[in-house]
């Protein structure tokens, strides 16, 4: 069972085989960049397309791995759908949650 946020910016609850899953990391960079939705990118995978603008970084703050890095990646009008502020906060809370667990994890969260 999964979480999902709707475009009236209900949460419901899915089966993963009734909604799109890919392994194909491309097509859901591609969905991204049309606006179909928003995912956590890798930097080595989606920086290009940050610096062209087709995808944005809608926050600041990044957990910094030592070894690798995530960052919250939407296409550049997603900022301000209810959808994607209910997604963003939710996430903050699950990442709060999960750091109060980790006090001595070598990740952080940069400013």
């Amino acid at each position: 069972m999964r979480a999902g946020i709707s475009r009236t910016g209900r949460v419901r609850r899915f089966r993963a085989s009734g909604d799109l899953e890919s392994n194909d990391y491309r097509l859901l960079v591609a969905q991204a960049e049309a606006g179909e939705g928003t995912l956590l990118g890798r930097h080595h995978l989606v920086h290009r397309q940050v610096e062209q603008r087709k995808l944005v970084r809608p926050v600041d703050d990044a957990f910094v791995f030592h070894d690798r890095h995530h960052y919250l990646i939407t296409h550049r009008n997603a900022k301000s759908w209810p959808e994607y502020l209910q997604f963003r906060r939710w996430l903050d809370e699950e990442i709060g949650t999960m750091m109060q667990g980790w006090p001595s994890a070598r990740a952080k969260i940069a400013q």
